[in-house]
């Protein structure tokens, strides 16, 4: 599942990755919001999040919590380097915070004025 859409045909609607972004990040809110009324929570950077990197237990979980300590971050939802694939809601990956790459950001959102 990708934000905005469980297709992977509509995601060019929602989300900036490597079949349409033209190898670089976009302008937030160039593409159509999701359900929410939120832009970008699929690609166009990886999402750094404060979430300490652990697996998570085996069976289904309703929000889990990780690891309280630990050297490798979280970072979630794709980018404009990578395919589909990596771009939905689950995906994540893991780095040491001080990590630097023109694929990762944060995401923040706001009230609209």
């Amino acid at each position: 599942m990708y934000s905005g859409t469980n297709y992977t045909a509509q995601l060019v609607n929602y989300a900036w990755y490597s079949a349409n972004a033209s190898g670089t990040t976009h302008t937030v809110g160039t593409k159509t919001a999701d359900e929410l009324g939120l832009f970008d929570m699929s690609g166009n950077v990886w999402e750094w999040t404060w979430n300490i990197n652990t697996s998570y237990p085996s069976g289904a979980q309703t929000n889990p919590h990780g690891a309280v300590s630990g050297s490798y971050r979280v970072f979630r939802s794709g980018s404009w380097q990578l395919i589909a694939d990596f771009c939905t809601v689950s995906s994540r990956n893991f780095n040491t915070a001080t990590t630097k790459a023109g694929d990762f950001g944060f995401r923040c959102v706001r009230i609209a004025p």
